[in-house]
């Protein structure tokens, strides 16, 4: 059958028969199993393990981020931080309009991403344009809260770009 599957009607073949939904069903049946759960908890660990594995948890996953609470429990800190700094505020809130809800609440950089690379203050703590998301959110505490961000709306950040490029 190794054969046959390698071939092209042997794939659709094999691809139909797995999305049946009574292949499903054993499918999933069979991977309740104990048997089932110990080879994928030993196949995970190998994973974790291997290079590729690793090469992964380098790309970000690390325990500073593993889960989604991490990850939102740092950006509210940061988020906090800036807003009670800049706009006198015990709620996250936007510098320009006031919105509250931090979902749509953004990291913003005040002079412009592009130009915050030339402040000496900022390349002395290694900022780079480059740094986004949870790069920059650790490099924001590491560094202790720098001076030249803000937080903004997603509207009034869009906004502000706009704003910008269309003075140029």
């Amino acid at each position: 059958t190794a054969k046959y599957n390698s071939t092209e009607k042997g794939k659709t073949n094999s691809k139909k028969r797995r999305d049946k939904p009574e292949s499903k069903i054993k499918a999933k049946e069979r991977a309740q199993t104990p048997k089932a759960k110990a080879s994928e908890k030993i196949s995970s660990k190998k994973y974790r393990e291997s290079k590729k594995g690793k090469a992964a948890q380098k790309r970000g996953q690390d325990k500073f981020y593993k889960s989604e609470k991490g990850y939102l429990a740092t950006r509210l800190k940061i988020v906090a931080h800036y807003s009670k700094a800049l706009s006198n505020s015990d709620i996250p809130c936007c510098r320009c309009c006031g919105e509250s809800l931090h979902d749509f609440l953004a990291i913003d950089h005040i002079l412009g991403k592009k130009q915050m690379d030339s402040e000496p203050e900022l390349l002395k703590l290694g900022y780079s344009s480059k740094l986004h998301g949870t790069d920059l959110h650790k490099w924001i505490i590491k560094n202790d809260y720098p001076k030249g961000f803000q937080i903004l709306c997603q509207n009034c950040n869009f906004a502000k770009g706009m704003k910008k490029n269309n003075n140029k």
